[in-house]
């Protein structure tokens, strides 16, 4: 069945990246495998830490930092731009909480030690039924979280409430879709470009420079808009 097979990055915004890579470092155990000048950008820099390397069939996992200038005058608020912990809002479409994964308890709980070796305070262990979980924050508001699901099966029916299902208003038909996606097959040629839709998502704020570059043919974005090497500096990015 085609579908995506994991996390490859989840990109934080920061006005500190070195604060993020040293605390991804030092308190997670998260490796740095590359930093360079974003490309296509003025004066972004781009940032990966390795959370796992590809291995037993598994992709590489990441979190990742973006840093341009400028960034330190917008302005972040708890409850707002950032959620500050797990029990609060942030507005529609930011990252309200980022969790990484362990396989087993033991491994959760040494993951706790370590975090609180760096003096970061954690709560937890807390058992949620299909998983275990610890909670503590990063640099600049950001919510994190340790998790497991210690191999539990969670396919089941019980953790899907219907009271929500009605709330949400999702239908019985609706809901085994979402349970059993459609497989789907890749036609022989590529699919074009499809024109702009109401209520379909759509990049939003991009320079003009590069908003017509969405109608290019998919060679033509290949060969001008591809960066394969790392920029050595801001006029190469």
């Amino acid at each position: 069945m085609l579908k995506s097979n994991g996390i490859h990055h989840l990109a934080i915004m920061t006005a500190d990246m070195k604060a993020h890579v040293d605390f991804w470092s030092d308190v997670l155990g998260a490796k740095l495998v590359a930093m360079y000048y974003m490309h296509g950008t003025d004066g972004y820099f781009h940032c990966f830490m390795e959370l796992n390397g590809p291995a037993n069939g598994k992709p590489a996992c990441h979190v990742a930092f973006v840093q341009c200038p400028g960034i330190e005058k917008i302005p972040s608020e708890v409850g707002v731009t950032h959620a500050g912990n797990v029990l609060a809002p942030s507005s529609a479409g930011t990252m309200q909480h980022f969790a990484v994964n362990v396989d087993t308890e033991e491994e959760l709980l040494a993951m706790r030690d370590r975090i609180r070796s760096k003096g970061v305070r954690v709560q937890g262990p807390l058992d949620h039924g299909f998983c275990q979980s610890i909670y503590f924050a990063g640099p600049e508001n950001t919510v994190l979280e340790v998790c497991s699901s210690l191999g539990r099966d969670i396919s089941g029916e019980s953790w899907v409430d219907p009271v929500v299902q009605e709330k949400l208003g999702i239908s019985d038909e609706e809901l085994a879709a979402y349970k059993n996606p459609k497989d789907y097959s890749n036609p022989s040629g590529p699919i074009p470009q499809p024109p702009i839709s109401d209520g379909k998502p759509i990049y939003a704020g991009m320079p003009d420079k590069y908003s017509a570059t969405w109608d290019w043919s998919d060679e033509e974005v290949f060969e001008k808009l591809s960066e394969p090497t790392p920029p050595v500096d801001v006029e190469a990015a």
